[in-house]
């Protein structure tokens, strides 16, 4: 099996957290998730892949301000 590195936001303003839906013919489609996807090998940090999948998902840039947690 392929391993692959998945990066997500947990967004919060306000007290609240953005989630986005699934769309189109995934499988999970219709399904709410934090913001985020797979890093690819061309980048150089986490937070760069993140900020990636941010802009690519929703269209917006992000500041990250708090370190990120990893999990095996």
């Amino acid at each position: 099996m392929k391993r692959r590195i998945i990066v997500v936001a947990a967004i919060q303003r306000k007290g609240k957290y953005l989630l986005t839906q699934q769309s189109g013919k995934a499988r999970h489609q219709g399904l709410w998730f934090f913001p985020g996807g797979t890093f690819e090998l061309y980048e150089t940090s986490l937070q760069e892949a993140l900020k990636r999948e941010i802009k690519e998902e929703i269209d917006v840039e992000v500041r990250i301000d708090r370190g990120l947690a990893q999990l095996n």
